[in-house]
């Protein structure tokens, strides 16, 4: 029995995030894992409906020392 755990802690303007994966079994398990992620940035009122006059640029993620840093 594999259990599959998802921590999200916001700290300030910076979300961390860990899946924690955990066997529970009596025998060693060998589990395929794929992750796929982004992220657009939308502020609330845009994703209800409201413009806004300026944007930011996106920007290529920072990926060093275990961390995907998407900015």
């Amino acid at each position: 029995m594999i259990h599959v755990e998802r921590r999200r802690v916001l700290s300030w303007h910076v979300l961390h995030e860990a899946i924690v994966l955990t066997n529970y079994g009596t025998e060693p398990a060998t589990v395929p894992l794929s992750i796929n992620f982004a992220a657009d940035f939308h502020d609330m009122f845009e994703v209800r409906g409201s413009a806004r006059p300026k944007r930011g640029a996106m920007r290529e993620p920072c990926i060093e020392d275990g961390e995907v840093v998407l900015r």
